[in-house]
């Protein structure tokens, strides 16, 4: 397969988004010569489904047909490379279907299952970050007590800062309980260990 596709997952504010951002500047960085290179953030992954969401408006369907624009993009991203015998396509992609079985919500691993598998067929691998109960507070909701996210978006998750604290806490094992279901190769990283580290041992990951 001549390209390397990661996706980044794992619950809200903990840091995945300055983890990619480092993991791509490393790859500009490192090689001479940049190949394609698409970074899919979640105004492209999550943002499009949020004005339906927000209004209560949004269908599986909907969802699903989301997805599925994303699929088609890697897919011919990847298959238009059939006769290259080099690594020419790179892409880092700020959460995707893991993300969509709890927010929106309105899928389940039933729905993915077979997106999932599509994604194996592109060798697409996946990275789990995983953050300590304390760390979710300090990043995910003490900087963003006092904006949209919280005051808005947030409350449909709890009536005050310790329940939308524990909804988050709760997602993450959620999610890791899906991890064993999903056929792609997954690595774990602690949001807690040393930065520096944890972008070494990703982008290995990722590009090996």
């Amino acid at each position: 397969m001549n390209a390397r596709i990661l996706i980044i997952e794992g619950t809200s504010g903990i840091g995945k988004s300055t983890l990619i951002d480092a993991l791509v500047r490393k790859y500009i960085s490192d090689n001479e010569k940049i190949r394609s290179l698409l970074h899919l953030a979640q105004a492209h992954t999550y943002g499009p489904l949020a004005i339906d969401e927000d209004h209560n408006a949004l269908t599986k369907e909907m969802n699903i047909k989301h997805l599925l624009n994303i699929l088609q993009l890697l897919n011919w991203s990847v298959l238009s490379l059939d006769t290259e015998r080099k690594v020419k396509f790179f892409c880092i992609i700020d959460t995707l279907h893991l993300t969509h079985c709890f927010r929106p919500g309105v899928l389940n691993w039933e729905d993915v299952v077979d997106y999932d598998s599509n994604l194996q067929k592109l060798n697409c691998k996946l990275i789990f970050m995983h953050a300590q109960p304390q760390t979710i507070w300090d990043r995910g909701i003490v900087p963003r007590m006092n904006g949209q996210f919280i005051l808005e978006y947030g409350r449909k998750f709890g009536k005050n800062l310790k329940e939308i604290h524990q909804y988050f806490v709760d997602e993450q094992t959620k999610m890791e309980n899906l991890l064993l279901k999903s056929g792609l190769e997954v690595l774990q990283i602690d949001a807690e260990n040393d930065f520096s580290q944890n972008v070494k041992k990703s982008y290995s990951f990722w590009i090996d």
